[in-house]
């Protein structure tokens, strides 16, 4: 008995572990689904006999809840979770699901879906279904948004062709309900006219919808239907003379311009099915269809204006005109400035505008080749474009009075959420703290919240600049915006990575190297690391002084050293970036090579330069003699003097520099000044490249 309670304990605490590890998020119905755009957590308490079980579609439990629906795909268990229907047995369509649960969303399938899903719902009594009432055209047009909808729409249904044609002309298939399991047999409708259908709406994934009827009575026909009639243009800004011809399916049309509801006792009746108005003022537009007996359409109505376009002259105000034609007159000044953000052609013909406010995305039949010798930040101090709307969108017929200002930097505007971007956001040029991660051709942006944000892509006209130094780092993006999906850099300076807490430093088994970094560092609780930095020796024997720093400041060499002493070989330390002001390091005699130096040559004018090296067992500076300097690494640079010595000997201790020699001395012996010495008397000497102690 204890064995089986402390199993059963266990197998609990493991679900509440796995449904804890991912926040559920509180939801009050299912159309609130629809909020998330990624796999979420949800917990669903509704009230009772609103949630419904309305059928299955391949494999999936539909629950319906009269404001959205979604697919359960383990409601029987089958994947490990706790079952809540049998599948042997049939639940009636319509029954009630009562209590709660908690469960991952996949927007992506649009279904509840984890094999650790709880179900803690009870079967209740089957009710009537409630549809959502709806156009088809807002079911076709918004696909995965309405899929498993209970709807009823209206239209014409043709039986012989299971298809239906809704009020605003939009066609739907009509499935047969053999998809849809769990539902009884359901009386098959051979009537075809207008009236409403009801059916559970599923999209293929692909191109084709589908109403599936799953109760009795699933299409009523109305009574008499006369289609509404349509108007060829839509309504809105017109040119005077506009024709629009209006279009029926019945034996008459009437209509009205004084803006009355046409009737058969009110407007002009034209016999047949078309009939025109020509507007020359502002007009609002009425017309039913009726038939010989007197049964008539609902009313179509649309407004038209006539309206003359006068010149646009701010970004502002070209984004919210609606005139179909008009003059966009830029002229730049000390308060309106209007700033060339990049094109990109021949094969888009675009160019970004930007004022500090608001950016626009311009588009050109014949591209923007005026605009050749602008690059990004140049002030457009004037400009004249023609626009013209073609299918919806302004388009760029001419642009003419092109003058260039100055180059500045450019204005941005800060941006921490992704998810406030829309298409309108073209030409905003934007600064985001984002990370970055290659995808295909570009590179995704993600904000600190992980949102994703805009792809970059490199297609404007900047060679010189390569979006790959960004892949797989965190910084902040300075880039124009394409819309709401796609970005640009406008120069080299577009990402600035964020700085490291700490870098690391390698030193191998001689003890000590040379190094350097791009950021500055606090050597001041390193234990393991000792940095010091070289200067002209003030006193002694010694050519060089070597002094111990803490706190260094960015692209300084120094040599670092095992802190453990002479001998102690190979360590690493983490050391942290710098955050406050660094020690003075002037006279430092170590140069950082902030990149790779391929060929380092011994003689730089009145310098010598010397690489750290151990040649037979001795560790010092030797003449570069053009060999490599690897980035992070440093070099050291002396005046030459009345002569450059070979050598730089270098003691473990790492306190001074102790002699300058020749290399490969070939048994003879030099001081610690590099002078040869004839007979050595007792001291300390080089003798063939190693240190020895004469007594």
């Amino acid at each position: 008995m204890n064995k089986l309670l402390l199993k059963g304990q266990l197998v609990l605490i493991l679900m509440v572990l796995s449904i804890m590890g991912s926040k559920a998020e509180d939801i009050t119905s299912l159309a609130d689904l629809r909020n998330f755009s990624s796999d979420t957590w949800v917990t669903y308490a509704p009230a009772n006999n609103t949630l419904q079980f309305i059928g299955r579609y391949n494999n999936n439990y539909i629950l319906w809840d009269g404001t959205g629906a979604v697919s359960a795909y383990n409601l029987n268990g089958k994947s490990g979770g706790v079952g809540l229907i049998d599948p042997n047995s049939i639940y009636p369509v319509g029954t009630y699901l009562n209590g709660s649960f908690t469960c991952k969303y996949e927007p992506s399938y649009h279904d509840l879906d984890d094999s650790s899903d709880q179900y803690n719902l009870e079967r209740g009594e089957a009710g009537p279904i409630v549809p959502l009432e709806m156009s088809v055209g807002d079911l076709v047009n918004n696909k995965n948004v309405y899929q498993y909808y209970y709807v009823e729409v209206s239209g014409t249904f043709n039986h012989t062709e299971q298809s239906f044609v809704g009020d605003d002309g939009t066609t739907i298939n009509i499935g047969d309900g053999s998809s849809i399991s769990s539902i009884p047999e359901i009386t098959v409708i051979n009537e075809s006219g207008h009236g409403k259908f009801k059916g559970i709406y599923i999209w293929n994934g692909e191109t084709n919808v589908f109403l599936y009827p799953i109760e009795e009575g699933y299409f009523k026909l109305d009574g008499v239907y006369i289609a509404t009639p349509t108007f060829d243009v839509a309504e809105g800004n017109v040119e005077p003379g506009t024709v629009v011809t209006i279009t029926g399916n019945s034996d008459k049309l009437v209509y009205t311009t004084d803006g009355t509801n046409p009737t058969l006792d009110n407007g002009t009746v034209v016999n047949g099915t078309t009939a025109t108005v020509t507007i020359n003022e502002t007009t609002i537009l009425k017309a039913i269809a009726a038939d010989n007996d007197g049964n008539v359409s609902t009313v179509t109505t649309a407004e038209y204006t006539i309206h003359v376009p006068g010149d646009i002259t701010t970004i502002a105000g070209y984004k919210a005109s609606t005139d179909d034609s008009f003059d966009f007159i830029i002229n730049s000044d000390s308060e309106y400035k209007v700033y060339f953000g990049g094109a990109y052609y021949p094969y888009y013909y675009t160019m970004y505008i930007w004022d500090g406010t608001d950016g626009v995305k311009l588009e050109a039949a014949d591209g923007f080749t005026a605009f050749n010798n602008f690059k990004t930040g140049d002030i457009i101090q004037s400009a004249t474009f023609k626009i013209i709307k073609s299918r919806g969108r302004k388009v760029v017929t001419s642009v003419s009075n092109i003058v260039k200002g100055e180059n500045e930097e450019m204005p941005y505007v800060e941006v921490t959420d992704f998810s406030t971007l829309t298409e309108s956001d073209a030409g905003k040029y934007i600064k985001v703290h984002a990370s970055a991660s290659r995808y295909n051709w570009g590179i995704n942006l993600y904000d600190d919240d992980n949102n994703q944000g805009p792809q970059l892509n490199n297609d404007l006209q900047l060679k010189d600049i390569t979006i790959a130094d960004c892949d797989g780092k965190t910084g902040t993006f300075y880039i124009v915006l394409n819309g709401q999906w796609a970005a640009y850099p406008i120069n080299k300076d577009y990402f600035v990575p964020d700085a490291p807490a700490a870098v690391a430093v390698e030193i191998g088994a001689a003890g000590a190297a040379t190094f350097s970094s791009t950021e500055a560092l606090d050597f001041t609780d390193v234990t393991t690391v000792a940095a010091y930095i070289a200067k002209e020796a003030t006193s002694g024997n010694s050519a060089l002084e070597f002094t111990r720093v803490y706190k260094v400041p960015a692209n300084t060499g120094l040599i670092v050293r095992n802190a453990a002493g002479e001998n102690a070989g190979a360590v690493s330390a983490d050391v942290p970036v710098l955050a406050g002001e660094a020690d003075n390091v002037e006279g430092n005699l170590f140069v950082a090579a902030t990149e790779e130096i391929a060929t380092l040559p011994s003689v730089d004018g009145e310098y010598t330069n010397y690489i750290l090296n151990k040649k037979n067992g001795v560790l010092g500076f030797y003449k570069a003699n053009g060999k490599k300097v690897a980035a992070g690494k440093a070099y050291l640079k002396m005046l030459t003097g009345s002569g450059a010595a070979e050598f730089i000997g270098f003691d473990g201790e790492v306190t001074a520099i102790e002699s300058l020699t020749a290399e490969n001395a070939n048994n003879e012996i030099f001081d610690l000044q590099g002078r040869r010495v004839a007979k050595a008397a007792k001291g300390v000497y080089i003798v063939n490249g190693k240190k020895v102690v004469l007594k």
